[in-house]
């Protein structure tokens, strides 16, 4: 066997994760980085991605002008296959296009998925989860699946059984700081980050904050992030509340993230989360729902504090803790930092290789349990 499997990491999304693990599988495999264009480009900072992917090949596709990348579609195919690879990588999206991609990529060569969100979440996300048949047509050709937490690992294991590996790793970091980037958080600041979806609990924020202003308490809330999915009339009439409600580009969201001095995750239900792996990044301490696999990361009184799902009033006490309480922040900033290590890409980067591994021709069934490398964790028959 080769010692650098040849690997097509083929990512329709997920522009900025794609690439850390991209970069970081690098010394490990010889790869053909196939990203969507349009979401490079909202995600990542061009310099950034340009180091970032300076050992690897890239080839770009367009995923939001439909005729467009109906007609580029057999030109990808076509460069996908003549790279001919080991090793296939794909996120799971369940459109038509992406799942015939995925059908066809995998009779060319062992498929790795990562499953990010094993059920759909409540809300618009479900609308977005296409429809159950290309789900089952896309995990049904994968010969391994990679997912963030034990949370995910237990959800998938339900859903498509023994008899594959399901290997687990953390998120990895986001949206670090450069040094240049880096500032004092500004005191009272708590920041809510990403879509603005049901499943995420803006409300619940919303009436937990309104509960602190009727405190008298200070703080500030700013919510940036797009979508429709929260009552922004309440949001702009309470008092304290900074409301972004758009796309938020790579370095303003760092810059959000390094003005806040609490990162809030509310959510009703949960699998993973970017968020709290860029709070991290940023060295921020959290609040969060103790829902799903939120849990695997946001450790409680460790990098940040846990609550019941929909409950304003603990969200609220748990705020007012975090800033009142003498030296609770400072600790859970500290412990936010001190968790990077957990998360980092060369250890995703070394189960992954792992992984790819063990489905090549002659290597199935070497990843039986989670005892040969860490943080991984796999189930197979």
């Amino acid at each position: 066997m080769k010692d650098k499997p040849r690997l097509l990491f083929f990512a329709p999304h997920f522009a900025e994760y794609s690439t850390r693990v991209v970069e970081a599988l690098a010394p490990h495999a010889d790869i053909l980085f196939a990203l969507s264009r349009d979401a490079r480009r909202r995600q990542c900072e061009p310099g950034w991605f340009k180091t970032a992917t300076a050992d690897v090949r890239l080839m770009e596709f367009t995923t939001r002008r439909r005729p467009i990348r109906w007609l580029s579609t057999p030109g990808v195919l076509a460069r996908c296959l003549l790279f001919r690879p080991d090793i296939i990588h794909i996120h799971e999206q369940t459109d038509f296009v992406n799942t015939l991609i995925t059908r066809i990529l995998a009779r060319q060569a062992p498929l790795v998925l990562t499953v990010h969100d094993p059920k759909p979440h409540v809300g618009r996300d479900t609308e977005l989860f296409v429809n159950l048949r290309n789900r089952a047509v896309v995990r049904g050709s994968a010969k391994a699946f990679h997912v963030h937490g034990e949370y995910c690992r237990h959800l998938l294991l339900d859903l498509v059984g023994g008899g594959r590996p399901i290997v687990s790793t953390n998120h990895g970091v986001m949206q670090e700081p450069s040094p240049s980037q880096e500032r004092p958080a500004e005191p009272g600041r708590i920041l809510f980050f990403g879509r603005m979806e049901v499943y995420k609990g803006v409300d619940v924020l919303l009436e937990a904050f309104e509960r602190l202003n009727a405190r008298g308490r200070a703080y500030t809330l700013v919510l940036a992030g797009e979508g429709p999915d929260f009552d922004k009339a309440r949001a702009e009439r309470t008092r304290g509340v900074i409301l972004i409600n758009r796309f938020i580009p790579h370095d303003e969201a760092i810059a959000e993230l390094q003005k806040a001095s609490l990162v809030a995750l509310p959510y009703l239900e949960a699998t993973q989360s970017g968020v709290a792996a860029a709070a991290i990044g940023n060295g921020r301490a959290m609040v969060a729902s103790a829902v799903g696999g939120l849990g695997d990361v946001v450790k409680d009184r460790k990098n940040g504090l846990l609550v019941p799902p929909g409950d304003a009033g603990a969200l609220a006490e748990a705020i007012d803790r975090i800033f009142q309480e003498p030296g609770l922040l400072e600790k859970l900033a500290a412990g936010s930092a001190q968790s990077r290590e957990e998360l980092a890409w060369a250890k995703i980067a070394s189960a992954l290789s792992e992984t790819y591994r063990s489905v090549l021709p002659g290597q199935q069934g070497r990843l039986a349990t989670g005892a040969d490398f860490e943080p991984g964790r796999s189930d197979a028959a």
